[in-house]
């Protein structure tokens, strides 16, 4: 039953794909490797091969993961996963309706989802650049404001102390987590944002920006509350209601940050999953 064809000359893989069904595609991948060259390699009426399906949006509902970017990503590694079953030489082959080749065919259904893609990478980036040189701006500014004032031979007055040290080290790791941060989010903006490049490229760089600028903002926090506890003096009880006020905008950056991060790690965890059932399977 599971060979077969439908009246338009399709397998239940050529469904499974169509429909963006990623559990069929896996089992059969898996548990039928024998009938995958076979069903892949088959053509339908239309003309049609198994990465025009994967190409032609007729049958798409949305992806599983949220956002934009993580959408066409996704989009992106699925028809990677099914071009690694078919044959090599179906990049090149045209349907019988249209005329275009499959990648041909991806690049015009994807146009709009790519341009939201687009739009959303760069506002992101832009807002965020913006906050990681905010925050670059205080750490710096910080560094030459001593908490406490120097002495007479210009020594900072809570040298000795332990929170001095802390104040220092979180000052000086902020910055540099900022800056880089800030770097990383302008590379995105500079680069050209093609079609390839969310695949797996600019998601990278977008979940290293935003893991920087969560430390940066972490540290800062540290640092804002280590000078306070310098010249403030406070004693036990406010010192610990401090570090919880300041950690708070460090949780509301994680509830944001957070869920991205994950996304990206979950789609190429899956995505590298199925690459490397499919090749143990070939080979």
């Amino acid at each position: 039953m599971l060979s077969t064809v439908n009246q338009k000359g399709q397998t239940i893989l050529h469904v499974a794909v169509r429909r963006r069904r990623h559990d069929i595609f896996q089992f059969i991948v898996e548990k039928m490797p024998l009938y995958v060259p076979k069903w892949a390699a088959r053509i339908d009426e239309n003309g049609y091969t198994i990465l025009h399906h994967v190409a032609d949006m007729k049958h798409y509902e949305y992806g599983i993961r949220p956002g934009p970017v993580y959408q066409f990503q996704e989009e992106l590694q699925w028809f990677e996963c099914v071009k690694d079953i078919a044959p090599s030489h179906y990049t090149m082959h045209r349907d019988t309706r249209k005329n275009m080749t499959a990648g041909d065919l991806f690049n015009r259904t994807h146009e709009d989802q790519l341009k939201k893609a687009q739009d959303w990478i760069k506002e992101t980036s832009e807002s965020c650049s913006i906050l990681s040189i905010l925050i670059a701006t205080f750490v710096f500014a910080a560094a030459y404001t001593v908490p406490g004032g120097n002495n007479d031979k210009g020594f900072p007055n809570f040298l000795d102390s332990p929170m001095f040290y802390l104040f220092t080290i979180t000052d000086v790791a902020s910055l540099s987590l900022s800056l880089s941060s800030a770097v990383m989010f302008l590379s995105i903006l500079t680069s050209p944002r093609e079609s390839s490049d969310f695949l797996d490229h600019l998601p990278r760089k977008l979940k290293i920006g935003f893991m920087l600028l969560f430390l940066s903002v972490l540290a800062s926090m540290i640092t804002f509350s280590a000078s306070i506890l310098l010249v403030a003096r406070l004693g036990e009880r406010w010192t610990v209601a401090l570090y919880a006020a300041a950690i708070l905008p460090v949780i509301l950056l994680a509830l944001i940050a957070l869920p991205l991060y994950g996304n990206f790690e979950k789609g190429l965890n899956h995505y590298l999953g199925l690459s490397k059932e499919r090749k143990k399977n070939v080979n």
